[in-house]
């Protein structure tokens, strides 16, 4: 899920603590054979609170999964 950067400042070691957590689901994804899609960091302007989108926010989401359903299943 996309986060806002005030959300990455949360964690204790900031952007260091958020990249380690990526590599992790990257990792975990590859193991399960799955494509990890990073999102990376959206303006605030999109979201009701540091990590949850808003109404704007959502509709991005949702064309971005599904133009990725699209692409993964060669449609």
């Amino acid at each position: 899920m996309p986060a806002t950067a005030h959300y990455v400042t949360l964690h204790p070691r900031g952007r260091l603590d958020d990249d380690t957590f990526g590599q992790t689901l990257r990792r975990e994804a590859a193991a399960a054979g799955s494509t990890f899609l990073d999102l990376g960091v959206w303006p605030d302007a999109q979201f009701a609170d540091p990590a949850h989108l808003n109404g704007a926010g959502a509709a991005r989401f949702s064309a971005l999964m599904r133009d990725e359903v699209a692409r993964l299943s060669g449609r």
